[in-house]
């Protein structure tokens, strides 16, 4: 789809926003992303104090703020800080009963553009994620493992960047300490002609 404006209402904890996230980064997206959430839960997440939207959006905020915001909102207020036809890619994963998904899809219908598509969260599991979930819960060891790989993965992106900034930063240094050295090069001819005098 490679669309220029995802939404999603409802993150939570964020796993499913940062996987979006994620793949924008990855594949070069042009892409503007907004997670509407009041961080406060519901009657099915349960409800939660403001360490959740704090631990998010201090991982968040480094790792995605350049293209990402965290809206901390209502849905029905949120929706007005959007064009109609503005929206190309819309994740709906807030309460989940049949009334508050309808009120959801119905009020930001109008937002979406043309060949924009609609997702909502928990309608139908596949039967390969289904056995997945079997499976990791009989195996959780090895679960995890795969979790960490998949982890170590983007962390190593991570390092990467944070090699090449400290790289910049040495020669930055480097090139101040040769400034320095040459002025104090400098002063010293400049008092040693002094003392000549």
């Amino acid at each position: 789809m490679r669309p220029k404006v995802f939404v999603e209402l409802g993150t939570h904890h964020g796993d499913s926003y940062h996987a979006f996230c994620q793949a924008a980064r990855r594949f070069g997206l042009d892409v503007r992303c907004f997670a509407v959430d009041i961080w406060e839960g519901n009657q099915h997440s349960g409800h939660y104090g403001d360490e959740v939207f704090r631990e998010l959006r201090d991982f968040h905020d480094p790792a995605y703020g350049d293209f990402s915001q965290l809206l901390r909102k209502r849905f029905d207020r949120a929706v007005s800080l959007f064009s109609d036809g503005e929206i190309d890619l819309l994740h709906i994963d807030g309460l989940h009963t049949y009334e508050a998904v309808r009120q959801d899809y119905e009020a930001w219908l109008p937002k979406m553009s043309d060949a924009g598509a609609i997702l909502f969260h928990d309608t139908n599991v596949p039967e390969l994620m289904l056995d997945f979930l079997h499976w990791s819960t009989e195996n959780s060891e090895l679960a995890h493992r795969f979790f960490w790989v998949q982890g170590s993965d983007i962390e190593l992106h991570s390092v990467s960047e944070i090699i090449e900034h400290r790289d910049k930063l040495g020669q930055q240094l480097t090139h101040a300490r040769s400034v320095i050295k040459e002025r104090d090069s400098q002063l010293l001819a400049k008092d040693s002609q002094k003392t000549d005098e």
